[in-house]
């Protein structure tokens, strides 16, 4: 049952958070001003490595949670709420970035 929650509430975050992902580096007006630059270059590979790594992780542990009996969960859950707090800190990161992008280019909101 565990299991179950786990895999109901882990994939769709994953694929809100890179949706998300997606939207704000990719979508934002600040992404538009820096895309031929090599900071622009450098978040779209930071951008891609962390879908990588979510999608990777992901797999990972839906197939350790199916392999595995109970004691999977204690694996899992660490490792999610390790990826989880990389995942907030990315998006502060890219928060910061496009705030300092802004201001060096003197763009308002």
């Amino acid at each position: 049952m565990t299991k179950n929650a786990i895999l109901i509430i882990g994939w769709p975050l994953l694929i809100i958070g890179s949706i998300y992902l997606l939207t704000m580096v990719r979508g934002k007006k600040t992404y538009q001003m820096i895309k031929g630059s090599l900071l622009g270059k450098i978040v779209t590979v930071f951008m891609y490595n962390m879908l990588i790594g979510m999608y990777a992780l992901g797999m990972v542990a839906t197939f350790y949670l199916f392999c595995e009996d109970e004691k999977a969960i204690y694996i899992v859950l660490p490792a999610f709420a390790v990826w989880f707090g990389g995942f907030i800190w990315t998006l502060k990161t890219l928060k910061v970035f496009e705030a300092e992008t802004k201001k060096l280019t003197g763009e308002s909101k």
